[in-house]
């Protein structure tokens, strides 16, 4: 693919822990949902065109950063976390989030 990522893939800030600044999943079968925690955008890549679009609506997930992200056939993101603060499990509706956007794609 010749799509470049918007934001760099990897937080340098402690040089111990490289800590990934965003997690992916692929939905509506061609387009890559990529959620940055930091600043809680969400990018939609579509596989097929090779265009990149940042939605308007800004997400905001709670630790999102050591979360596992999966889809479902409904298009709802799952965000699983088990780590020092306890487990953590959030449900997001990608039609909420991507729909306005996936037009300009």
């Amino acid at each position: 693919y010749h799509i470049k990522l918007p934001y760099d893939d990897i937080n340098n800030n402690n040089k111990n822990v490289k800590q990934r600044k965003y997690g992916a999943c692929l939905a509506f079968d061609r387009i890559l949902c990529i959620f940055y925690h930091e600043k809680q955008e969400v990018w939609c890549v579509d596989v097929v065109k090779e265009k990149k679009y940042r939605c308007d609506k800004l997400v905001a997930i709670e630790n999102i950063a050591c979360s596992q992200i999966l889809n479902t056939k409904i298009n709802h993101v799952h965000t699983l976390c088990m780590d020092h603060s306890g487990p953590a499990h959030h449900v997001l509706n990608l039609d909420d989030v991507v729909a306005p956007s996936t037009n300009k794609l």
